[in-house]
């Protein structure tokens, strides 16, 4: 049983990350410097050179982007 959540956990992971690199290149480094950096919208916009708001923009619809993709497979069960 221990075996079968690894392999779920990894399944998962691959989904979520193909996912990803579908995403336009900016939205994804705007949401992987949050969410997997943990860094403010601040230093996003200072490390991309874009306003806060453009930060803001960007992660919405990377948000967006990815539950297109991802909500037809959870429906489906696939994750």
């Amino acid at each position: 049983m221990k075996v079968e959540i690894g392999y779920e956990r990894r399944e998962t992971a691959e989904i979520l990350r193909d996912a990803l690199n579908e995403l336009p290149q900016t939205q994804r480094m705007a949401l992987v410097l949050s969410k997997y950096e943990g860094r403010s919208y601040r230093e996003i916009a200072h490390i991309m050179g874009v306003s806060v708001q453009s930060i803001t923009s960007l992660i919405f619809r990377a948000k967006e982007n990815l539950r297109k993709k991802l909500l037809p497979l959870r429906v489906n069960g696939d994750i």
